[in-house]
């Protein structure tokens, strides 16, 4: 990670560490990278506050170094990786802090070819950003012209239906679309589902809602008697659910049941499937039940399109939610997996807990603690916390993991084992040590 970039684009609190001034150069920095006399950007936003301010400072940039703009407005992450495509755009831009606070915004760079900028091409954004001089503006006519887009998002939308078809017929369900993106696109792609947290006013994206807060949604499905409950983050590139009982049905049970789906009908390239280093030993154990080999990455549904892409993998995925279809653009695509795990129910007849009965979860317990730039440096020099945790992990018989975000200032914190009273207690010795460690200064 940079100072700007961290593992899924530049991400910080609006007008503090992410500001106009840093849209409007990364907008004039993108033209460095762009080949050709008239490059065309496509941008979007998801619903926040602060995302009208960086998506016109960001356009300004762009339309002063020359690069012509579409602006989508309010629309999911994926959806702007999928236009960029389809539409032929040079790069595809979406100022979107995802499944993070309000206060939090971010700029989201896509190529041509709908993948995040490789390490090279954010560290020449980073010169550029850290520069005091602004060059490479152009006058007259070789200035870029800024368009509104909107309609783009039926051609989204439309193409999602054609690939995962499901008619909405057999389930009764209800979304939550965290006030976010998804709550225009969603009506769209499941029109006969019920929604909830569906009217954004720019502060309440992720407030109590979506895939970082389920609580609201199972209690609705149950008492509302729903067959399934939906969740999906700020920009919708994330997607959880909730059985008819109200319980979570994780990243690991949906990529899992995506995947032994795709061995069934002789779909699954290379008979593997992605995860990462969160991601828990009762998907593991399905895995070697199907006969699925498992490839773990780092943290960060970049690294998983990475090694889907170097290896031609079918799916890949987040425990958090992140399901990447390498179908059309691979992206982490909420409403994508929801259809596509809808339409597998739909077709096969059966419940949503059947479908994801065969995936064991162990208790698993996850702490994030803030922490200040220093204390990300004390973090990073401080070996005795590692060595703390290989300790607990034979003291406790557990599985833990020790790690900076890369997406807020936090330090997170993962235990798992088959006991959940041991995860706890490896989990308040890990977050006490942390603390210690990186609060002081």
């Amino acid at each position: 990670m940079g100072q700007y970039f961290g593992t899924d684009g530049i991400r910080g609190v609006a007008n503090k560490e992410v500001t106009c001034e840093i849209a409007y150069k990364t907008g004039i920095a993108l033209r460095g990278l762009l080949q050709g006399k008239a490059p065309r950007v496509l941008i979007a936003c998801d619903t926040r506050v602060s995302g009208g301010m960086l998506l016109f400072s960001l356009a300004a940039g762009c339309s002063a170094a020359g690069i012509a703009v579409d602006v989508m407005g309010i629309a999911p992450t994926p959806a702007a990786a999928h236009l960029t495509v389809a539409c032929g755009y040079d790069a595809g831009i979406v100022i979107s802090a995802s499944h993070n606070k309000m206060e939090y915004n971010g700029i989201k760079l896509f190529k041509a070819d709908g993948q995040k900028l490789a390490d090279a091409e954010e560290a020449f954004i980073e010169q550029v950003l850290a520069s005091t001089v602004v060059s490479a503006l152009v006058t007259g006519s070789k200035v870029g012209k800024i368009t509104s887009r909107p309609d783009l998002l039926t051609v989204y939308c439309n193409a999602l239906k054609a690939r995962y078809p499901y008619s909405g017929k057999r389930h009764r369900i209800l979304i939550d679309t965290a006030n976010g993106a998804a709550y225009i696109t969603a009506k769209y792609l499941f029109p006969k589902a019920d929604f909830l947290f569906d009217k954004p006013d720019g502060c309440n994206i992720n407030d109590g809602c979506g895939s970082t807060d389920m609580a609201a949604l199972s209690n609705a499905v149950t008492s509302g008697h729903y067959a399934l409950g939906i969740a999906f983050d700020g920009d919708a590139d994330r997607c959880l659910m909730v059985d008819a009982k109200g319980r979570l049905i994780s990243g690991d049970k949906i990529g899992g049941a995506l995947a032994a789906y795709r061995k069934r009908q002789g779909k699954l390239n290379g008979n593997a499937l992605v995860c990462t280093i969160v991601s828990g030993t009762g998907l593991l154990e399905f895995a070697k039940e199907q006969d699925i080999a498992v490839i773990k990455t780092a943290v960060g549904d970049k690294f998983v399109i990475e090694e889907m892409l170097r290896q031609n993998l079918s799916i890949g995925f987040e425990n958090a939610g992140h399901i990447v279809l390498n179908e059309g653009v691979p992206i982490g695509d909420g409403q994508a997996a929801a259809l596509y795990f809808l339409s597998i129910l739909e077709e096969e007849k059966i419940t949503a807990e059947q479908l994801t009965a065969d995936i064991k979860e162990y208790p698993q317990v996850q702490r994030a603690i803030l922490v200040s730039d220093e204390g990300r440096k004390c973090f990073l020099e401080s070996p005795a916390l590692f060595t703390l945790a290989a300790e607990l992990e034979k003291r406790y018989n557990v599985r833990s993991i020790l790690r900076l975000s890369g997406t807020e200032p936090v330090v997170r914190i993962v235990t798992e084992g088959a006991k959940e009273t041991a995860a706890i207690a490896a989990a308040d010795a890990l977050e006490a040590a942390v603390k210690a460690a990186c609060q002081s200064n």
